[in-house]
């Protein structure tokens, strides 16, 4: 099995902690009421650090159930990998950031060594769902350290950062940008990873809805027979060709290493011709493979389940926007090698 790339989380992407309750139980309204007593400096969404903790408000009393109330709940889900690894917060320490009524919902902010902990409850106080609402880098550090990339000081940067938050929906980006090459027998990717994810907070759901934007991006996830499953999104790279028309082209041709569903993105910035072929290096093995709209957000399931039709070669006039090209290959076996490589052209449409 491959082992999961060093600088981003190949998540479960479990809302195990998520719940959805219309009247307030009695221990809600006791948590509700503690949360709402606590000094907040903010009354927007904030990706600051707090000058007080929770302590300052509360008892130890108070602070204990509390801290014995979340630890009932689980961990909050987390889309980055934590840099101090079990490490865990001290209720105590939790810093007072933002309280936010939106809609039917009231968020508490919390901030911790890991991001800011995004407590949701009902304005009668039921409890509705947690998370972590930012996390790593802010959006103006990535900018920074994106304005570095051609410089010997670029490192390393992740954060996630909510793009828009509705009354019933959130949508949150993970941005990372790696500037290390690939390492042996793995996927080249000189892209920043970006992904898009959905929240509901009316709605509970086994796992996050997404929608991959580009770079690379790999899941790891547990059947229930135990067995890890390893599922890759990666955007190809892509070289322009030379043509004697006016007519814009683009190739790629990209090696797929092992994992038992790969999905590679397909961009049309305009309506364009496009040409999909596949070539197995496995010896008995055919691939065959699906084209996705990229629109959506879906689970990985709904990814994995969509009923497109499979193609060994796809020649068709594309509208703009974005596609996937997923290659289901769950009974494949491990192999260092390339398991097919994957030949892409787009054309612009002559107008």
């Amino acid at each position: 099995m491959r082992p999961k790339t060093p600088t981003l989380l190949l998540s479960f992407l479990v809302l195990s902690s998520s719940c959805i309750s219309v009247k307030a139980t009695g221990e809600e309204s006791q948590i509700f009421n503690y949360l709402n007593q606590i000094e907040y400096p903010f009354t927007e969404f904030k990706n600051k650090n707090g000058n007080t903790s929770i302590s300052d408000f509360l008892k130890e009393d108070e602070i204990l159930i509390l801290k014995n109330w979340k630890n009932s709940l689980g961990a909050p889900e987390r889309l980055l990998e934590s840099e101090c690894i079990g490490c865990t917060d001290q209720s105590s320490d939790l810093r007072p950031i933002y309280r936010v009524h939106k809609g039917k919902f009231i968020h508490f902010g919390l901030g911790s060594s890991q991001g800011i902990q995004n407590l949701v409850f009902r304005k009668n106080g039921a409890f509705t769902n947690q998370f972590y609402l930012y996390e790593g880098a802010s959006q103006q550090e990535l900018q920074q350290e994106s304005e570095k990339k051609n410089s010997n000081e670029f490192e390393v940067i992740a954060g996630v950062y909510p793009i828009e938050i509705g009354r019933k929906k959130l949508y949150q980006e993970l941005y990372e940008d790696n500037p290390l090459g690939a390492g042996e027998n793995w996927y080249l990717s000189p892209y920043p990873t970006q992904i898009l994810f959905e929240r509901s907070f009316l709605e509970q759901r086994v796992d996050l809805a997404f929608r991959f934007q580009g770079g690379l991006y790999s899941i790891q996830d547990q059947c229930n027979s135990g067995e890890f499953r390893i599922y890759n999104f990666v955007e190809p790279i892509y070289y322009a060709n030379a043509l004697d028309t006016d007519a814009i082209s683009y190739s790629s041709i990209t090696d797929a290493f092992y994992a038992d569903a790969s999905f590679f993105l397909l961009d049309l910035e305009s309506d364009m011709n496009v040409l999909i072929q596949i070539k197995s290096n496995t010896p008995g093995k055919d691939y065959k493979f699906s084209v996705l709209k990229n629109q959506e957000y879906l689970t990985i399931n709904e990814y994995l389940k969509n009923n497109a039709g499979f193609y060994d070669q796809y020649r068709n006039e594309l509208k703009e926007g974005a596609y996937l090209i997923r290659i289901l290959h769950e009974d494949s076996d491990y192999a260092e090698k390339p398991l097919y490589t994957i030949h892409i052209d787009k054309t612009s449409v002559d107008q």
